[in-house]
């Protein structure tokens, strides 16, 4: 079963995932009226918050996610060569803690609700995705990526 990654939390409860090496995050693209948006989905039997993080595009264009991906990345290098101890990373409902022990990914509207990855998949992860952010948009392109 298939989980959109678009949803609201109304029970409040710890919600903690640890994400394993099962999971599998789906890229696509989505395209309205007037753009292409690239969507996450997660095939996990609960949402994925690292999926959440990646769509949350604060309402922003493709540029504008394009740089703030590209943040991400640098700082994530950063963090890894010991040149930064702690990077928080985020957008409008979603943030990463980015430490050398891992990475946090929680949400800004819901203090209970995180997931924690090791460094070097959250790094492959947010690389795979800044890749197919960047590639030319089609409704036919479509990347699997394991974590």
């Amino acid at each position: 079963m298939r989980h959109v990654v678009a949803y609201k939390y109304v029970v409040r409860q710890v919600f903690r995932l640890s994400i394993s090496s099962m999971t599998q995050l789906t890229f696509s693209w989505l395209h309205d009226d007037e753009r292409f948006s690239p969507t996450c989905v997660s095939d996990a039997a609960t949402p994925c918050p690292i999926a959440c993080l990646l769509i949350d595009d604060g309402g922003l264009d493709r540029a504008t996610t394009i740089q703030w991906l590209d943040v991400g990345l640098q700082q994530t290098v950063a963090v890894t060569n010991g040149d930064l101890a702690c990077f928080e990373w985020g957008r409008e409902a979603w943030s990463a803690t980015i430490e050398t022990n891992g990475v946090t990914v929680h949400s800004l509207h819901e203090e209970s609700v995180c997931s924690k990855i090791e460094l070097a998949r959250f790094h492959a992860v947010l690389s795979a995705w800044n890749r197919f952010v960047n590639s030319e948009p089609s409704l036919d392109s479509t990347e699997i990526v394991s974590i």
